[in-house]
């Protein structure tokens, strides 16, 4: 998927630096919860935003 497509699915635009590890860590994650359920997701997205509070 074009980055371009995902930041219009998510909301959550690329970063803008050049592709490095931080950038390799969030395409591992995407592939990692790909075949989560959107419950599922769902519990992974509220847990990382009470995370980041």
């Amino acid at each position: 998927m074009a980055s371009g497509d995902l930041a219009a699915v998510t909301g959550i635009e690329p970063p803008v630096a050049s592709p490095g590890p931080a950038t390799a860590g969030v395409a591992e994650l995407i592939w990692d919860v790909r075949r989560l359920a959107a419950s599922q997701l769902q519990q992974v997205s509220d847990l990382a935003e009470s995370m980041r509070k």
